[in-house]
């Protein structure tokens, strides 16, 4: 009896050692490198070296068929316990097997998915520097702008400063589910139409007077002059286009005083065409072409005749440069 005992704690301590050293577990290395695998075969080894022992005791080494004979019938326990090496053996291998396939699927699929991110990040630096030289294409087409000041006449440069950042304002690059849709944003639907149709809502509403001859007052006439500019200027910051040195360009109201960065109805029509050809170039870049109209700011730019007259009412006070083109622009209550 003390003998199963000590048996009985030999593979307890075999099994305590297995479970503090971390040989119980199954990793995708090879075969030969897991603990289990040795494990099914040294158990059995062992003890069928410790029952044989009890089993062979006081028997001598007989080579002859009876000799065998008796020990094969002896020894049945101690065979019985080694021969348990090959189901247990058998089962290591597959359940590593198993777990090296498992493995392989992992990898398989963190490969694909590292793939499809690569792919979806050279298609999103793909369509972003497409958009950027479109940027600079459009940059050639509006081309260089003179801008009278108050002594000279200086030339501005057109540009779009961070055409970049202005992807991400006009496309949805927040990947879903991950996939970047590139959906156009409310960025041109929203803000840019928006000072798109100031401009040619306010122009529709000057012809519309004129037509009607409705009297307009000053302040009416100034104040249409005056959205016109600011939804212009408000584009190009929108754009994100650098500011220059612009005229201050004061003009008096009946009740109210105004300050614009345009000084003749000319520089206005000039502006305006280049703004056209800006939208026109912006709408093609992103595929929305002939989906707005620019039918009245195209009529005004190439009449001849001049609609607002209050520019010669106004003067340029001096030059002015803001920290942005918005600031260009500004209205105030006339105090007398």
């Amino acid at each position: 009896m003390i003998w199963l005992i000590v048996y009985g704690i030999s593979i307890f301590s075999i099994a305590l050692i297995y479970y503090f050293m971390g040989w119980y577990k199954l990793t995708y290395n090879s075969l030969t490198s897991q603990g289990l695998f040795w494990g099914a075969i040294f158990v059995p080894f062992l003890s069928f070296l410790y029952f044989g022992f009890f089993a062979w005791k006081g028997h001598s080494v007989d080579m002859s068929s009876e000799g065998l004979n008796t020990f094969i019938m002896i020894s049945k326990l101690p065979l019985g316990l080694l021969s348990l090496s090959i189901p247990f053996v058998a089962i290591i291998t597959s359940l590593h097997r198993s777990i090296q396939t498992a493995t392989q699927i992992s990898s398989t699929n963190t490969q694909i998915e590292l793939i499809k991110k690569k792919n979806s990040l050279d298609e999103l630096f793909s369509r972003e520097k497409n958009f950027v030289d479109k940027c600079v294409y459009i940059e050639k087409q509006v081309g260089d702008i003179d801008i009278k000041l108050k002594d000279t006449v200086s030339t501005f440069k057109f540009s779009i400063s961070a055409p970049h950042v202005l992807f991400h304002k006009i496309y949805n690059t927040t990947p879903n589910n991950g996939d970047i849709t590139y959906e156009l944003t409310g960025f041109v639907n929203g803000s840019f139409l928006v000072e798109f149709s100031t401009i040619e809502e306010n122009l529709r509403l000057h012809y519309e007077c004129i037509e009607k001859k409705d009297g307009m007052g000053i302040d009416d006439e100034l104040s249409r002059l005056f959205v016109i500019v600011r939804a212009l200027c408000r584009t190009l910051d929108l754009l994100s286009v650098p500011t220059c040195q612009v005229p201050y360009f004061y003009i008096k109201g009946k009740d109210n005083n105004f300050q614009i960065c345009i000084s003749t109805e000319e520089e206005l029509k000039m502006w305006l065409r280049k703004y056209i050809i800006l939208s026109e170039s912006l709408f093609s870049a992103i595929n929305l072409s002939g989906k707005y109209s620019l039918f009245n700011m195209k009529k005004y730019t190439f009449q001849g005749f001049k609609l607002f007259l209050s520019f010669s009412q106004g003067n340029i006070i001096n030059n002015y440069s803001g920290v942005n083109w918005d600031s260009s622009v500004n209205v105030f209550k006339n105090q007398n």
